[in-house]
């Protein structure tokens, strides 16, 4: 696994992000991506994102997270985070502002109320359909 990039882990019945993973985080220093789409996933707990810290594109689409505030006050963790993949969730309140290093963003079709991002790197918002309610995006743009 030393030369393993990406690891695609989607389309299974996981409700978490298995232990293999969490516990490898010496031998998966180079894998870039993890790609959990499709899965039963409702939580990241903070054990599971300090093992990740590597990690530069996440694609956890198709799943059931919610989000709660403590789970997003983690993200700081996932620092070289570029790439993240949320659609097709349960997340009513999205707070990305700890990932300095996002550049795309796709959080469409889930209950998103509230969306706030941290502009600095950002390129790509993708928010659409989001339960059909009004959607408020906090920009902060630092120059």
């Amino acid at each position: 696994m030393r030369h393993l990039l990406v690891l695609v882990l989607a389309f299974n019945h996981f409700s978490t992000i298995p232990t293999v993973l969490q516990k490898s985080q010496n031998s998966l220093l180079r894998i870039d991506s993890l790609i959990m789409a499709g899965n039963r996933i409702e939580k990241l707990p903070h054990d599971v994102l300090s093992k990740i810290p590597h990690i530069k594109k996440i694609d956890f689409r198709m799943n059931k997270l919610t989000l709660t505030p403590s789970e997003m006050a983690k993200f700081h963790l996932l620092d070289l985070v570029t790439h993240l993949d949320l659609r097709d969730n349960a997340i009513t309140d999205l707070d990305v502002r700890p990932l300095r290093n996002l550049e795309y963003l796709n959080c469409e079709r889930n209950k998103v109320q509230s969306l706030q991002i941290s502009g600095g790197a950002i390129k790509t918002v993708l928010a659409m359909k989001n339960g059909g309610c009004t959607t408020n995006i906090y920009l902060n743009i630092v120059m």
